[in-house]
């Protein structure tokens, strides 16, 4: 991994160098999120093609597992969030 790093001229960061300031925040983090989980909806009824119905399926279910994690983090943060979407 260094040495990739190394050829691409990338610098490997410690976690205390990383500014979390940049992050989004969680909650728009969320809302994000479930636009994604909405707009994915709304192209698998559309879609025919077989193999795109399987592909918003599988965006689908690694969205699920996104939006999962960020209300875990979030009640971790103290933060008061409720799940919208449903599995």
């Amino acid at each position: 991994m260094e040495l990739t790093a190394r050829l691409l001229g990338l610098r490997q960061f410690r976690k205390s160098e990383v500014n979390t300031e940049e992050e989004p925040d969680i909650v728009e983090q969320i809302r994000e999120c479930e636009m994604l989980l909405r707009r994915n909806e709304s192209l698998f009824n559309l879609e025919q093609d077989q193999q795109m119905i399987d592909a918003h399926i599988y965006e689908r279910e690694a969205l699920m597992v996104r939006y999962s994690t960020l209300l875990r983090r979030a009640r971790a943060q103290g933060r008061r969030v409720g799940a919208a979407i449903e599995e």
